[in-house]
């Protein structure tokens, strides 16, 4: 083999002292998973339109990406959490709850103004439905009276 050809995969030591292309192994790779969480979680509106129209109903289709969010940030959280542990990755670690628990912080915000917005329009559907039928004429003038 000459010098300017590349290793054969099977020739390079899995434990070598340099670690950019060592295996994973569970106990570093939580910060991993909790990126990949925080990715999911920027991505829940696009996952969720790759679900079929059958799963899911058009009344919760509206709410299903502010609960993934809240799903794969929490997740991410505690995988991140989780990779304190290791002292090799506590940096990414870190990286990985900062990201995630912003990830919570704007998906609860998001959710609270949802549900603040479906609650008033619920309101101002009732309020014109109940004003409807206070002003119609049999209301004001009373369905017994003759004229």
């Amino acid at each position: 083999m000459s010098r300017g050809e590349p290793k054969p995969a099977a020739s390079v030591p899995v434990n070598s002292s340099e670690d950019e292309y060592a295996v994973l192994d569970l106990r570093t790779s939580w910060p991993v998973l909790s990126l990949i969480c925080f990715v999911g979680a920027l991505g829940a509106r696009f996952l969720v339109g790759l679900l079929p129209t059958q799963v899911v109903g058009w009344l919760w289709r509206g709410m299903l990406p502010t609960f993934g969010v809240l799903g794969l940030s929490s997740l991410g959280l505690l995988f991140g959490l989780l990779g304190l542990r290791k002292g090799k990755s506590r940096e990414l670690a870190w990286i990985g709850i900062a990201l995630n628990a912003l990830g919570l912080l704007l998906g609860a915000l998001a959710t609270i103004a949802i549900v603040v917005a479906v609650a008033g329009a619920m309101t101002i559907r009732s309020a014109r439905r109940d004003s409807a039928t206070c002003s119609s004429p049999e209301s004001v003038t009373g369905s017994n009276m003759s004229v």
